[in-house]
C-alpha cells in the first residue's frame, strides 16, 4: 500500500512539474515540445524493457532492472498527462465560449470588436499550466494578392483579430472580424468541441 501511494505521489509530483514547465515554455518559447520529449522517453524505456525481456528469455538473467519501473512510471505519467490535458481543455473551451459571448456583446454595443481584451468590462483568463494568463488575442495578417498568388500581409488588419486559447498540449485559434457574426464562431467552437 505504501509503495502504491509513493508511486501515485511521484506521478502527481511529475504532473505538477510538467504544468510548471508548460507555463514556462508557452510563455517564453511558444512551443509544446515537453510532451513530445516525455513520449520519447516513454518509448525508450519501453524499448529497454523489451530488450531486457528478450535477454531474460535467452539467458535467464535479469538486466536493466530499472526499465520495468521506468516504463510503468512513464506510462502512468503519460496517461495522467493526457487526462490532465483533457480536463484543462474542457475548462478552457467553456471559458473561451464565455469570452466570445462577451466580445459579441461589446461588438453590438460599440459597433466593432475590441482592440485589446482589456477593453472588455470583464477580465478573462486562460489557465494552461499553473498560472492564469490572458487568452490569445492578436492581430490578423490578411492575405493580399501580389499579382501571381496570395502573400500574408506584414501589417495587421484593423478590423480582424485572431482569438484563441491554450491548453497544456497546444493551442486553438479563430479569426473574428467587425462585420462577422461571432455567434457563428461560437457555433464552430461548440461543433469542434462537443
Amino acid at each position: 500500500m505504501k509503495k502504491t501511494f509513493k508511486f501515485i505521489s511521484k506521478v502527481i509530483f511529475g504532473i505538477l512539474i510538467w504544468l510548471i514547465l508548460v507555463d514556462i515554455q508557452w510563455t517564453f518559447f511558444d512551443s509544446h515540445s515537453i510532451e513530445n520529449l516525455i513520449f520519447i522517453v516513454f518509448g525508450i524505456f519501453l524499448l529497454l524493457l523489451i530488450i531486457s525481456g528478450i535477454y531474460w528469455v535467452f539467458k535467464k538473467k535479469r538486466i536493466l532492472k530499472f526499465a520495468g519501473f521506468g516504463t510503468l512510471y512513464f506510462l502512468a505519467f503519460s496517461i495522467t498527462m493526457i487526462l490532465t490535458n483533457v480536463v484543462y481543455g474542457k475548462i478552457a473551451e467553456s471559458q473561451f465560449i464565455v469570452l466570445l459571448k462577451d466580445i459579441e456583446k461589446y461588438k453590438i454595443e460599440k459597433g466593432q470588436i475590441p482592440k485589446v481584451l482589456s477593453d472588455l468590462p470583464t477580465e478573462h483568463y486562460n489557465v494552461y499550466g499553473i498560472v492564469p494568463h490572458e487568452f490569445i488575442y492578436e492581430g490578423y495578417k490578411p492575405f493580399i494578392w501580389n499579382g501571381i498568388g496570395f502573400d500574408e500581409s506584414e501589417i495587421d488588419s484593423e478590423t480582424e483579430k485572431i482569438v484563441g486559447y491554450k491548453t497544456p498540449m497546444g493551442y486553438t485559434k479563430y479569426r473574428i472580424a467587425d462585420d462577422e457574426n461571432i455567434d457563428d464562431v461560437i457555433e464552430n467552437v461548440i461543433k469542434n468541441v462537443w
